[in-house]
């Protein structure tokens, strides 16, 4: 089976398993089209970006960094678990651009020690920004200094920004996707340089290490946000797997209530999802709910 008959099958397996499709409309489809899904490997093809202040820093400090990674959907960033300036004095912010009057997150200016709510470090939560660029403004005053800070910026390599770069490439030497993905992670998404980085055969050999840790079986989308086990057929969701809604759970009137005319066309949710949001609607509804609720815990356990 070539690579593309491959990431048409695993595309359709998806597709149907999320009731988006019929068997019979899949295998009617074109293979035209190329997904990208590929083997699950130790590591991601992300796009990063190291930005840090100096350890300590100084006093009376403004860094501006701008990180971009032209064509990307999101940005998530990671603070180092080090990070730690003095609380409300010294801070850091993400600005959308040079006008620096918007700012991504809901805090305008980040501070305090490690202990504090920074975004990716200790467990926490990302800080996930929906562009393809921002700045970040470090700024000390001239008191107390700290540790500073550290953050990793990361974007997935999607499949259209692949498709650009294959079509800049056009009647020159062909390559495989994963080769292709490569060099826009090795050029921070930037198509120009991944040319460049694609004319030099010696970053080639990179490529069998990889192959050598990829997972059998197991393969997920150019984004990461979706992982399929080809053995099984399970359909993963960042790490969760999907499990079909019951049908004496869509067909109980107290869940048509809450979900709306909509519920039957439902094919799949996270069951801790649903139990949480009908939790929390059961503060103010009746004993009805409550059995709805240990109706859907007894069918995940099962």
């Amino acid at each position: 089976m070539s690579d593309r008959d491959l990431d048409h099958k695993l595309q359709s397996i998806v597709n149907v398993a999320l009731q988006e499709s019929t068997i019979e409309e899949e295998e009617a489809s074109s293979k035209s089209k190329f997904y990208g899904w590929q083997a699950v490997s130790t590591k991601p093809m992300m796009c990063q970006r190291v930005v840090e202040s100096e350890h300590n820093y100084r006093p009376s400090t403004d860094q501006y960094v701008t990180v971009e990674f032209p064509g990307a959907d999101f940005i998530s960033v990671y603070f180092d678990k080090r990070t730690s300036t003095e609380l409300a004095c010294d801070y850091v912010t993400f600005y959308k651009d040079e006008t620096y009057t918007s700012h991504w997150g809901p805090l305008k200016r980040l501070s305090g020690g490690s202990g504090s709510e920074w975004p990716g470090a200790n467990g926490r939560p990302p800080l996930t920004i929906p562009a393809s660029r921002f700045i970040v403004h470090f700024h000390s005053d001239a008191n107390t200094q700290d540790w500073g800070f550290r953050l990793v910026a990361c974007a997935p390599v999607t499949a259209s920004r692949v498709e650009i770069l294959k079509k800049d490439l056009l009647g020159k030497e062909d390559h495989p996707f994963t080769r292709l993905q490569r060099a826009l992670v090795e050029s921070d998404n930037v198509i120009e340089d991944a040319i460049k980085w694609l004319s030099n055969k010696k970053n080639f050999k990179k490529e069998k290490t990889d192959e050598s840790k990829q997972i059998r079986g197991l393969y997920h989308n150019p984004v990461g946000s979706l992982q399929l086990n080809l053995q099984t057929g399970e359909v993963y969701m960042r790490k969760r797997m999907l499990m079909p809604i019951p049908t004496d759970i869509v067909a109980h009137a107290d869940f048509k209530d809450l979900f709306g005319d909509s519920a039957g066309s439902m094919p799949y949710v996270f069951l801790c999802v649903c139990v949480c949001v009908l939790w929390d609607h059961s503060r103010m509804m009746n004993r009805r709910m409550n059995m709805l609720i240990k109706q859907i815990l007894c069918h995940q356990e099962q």
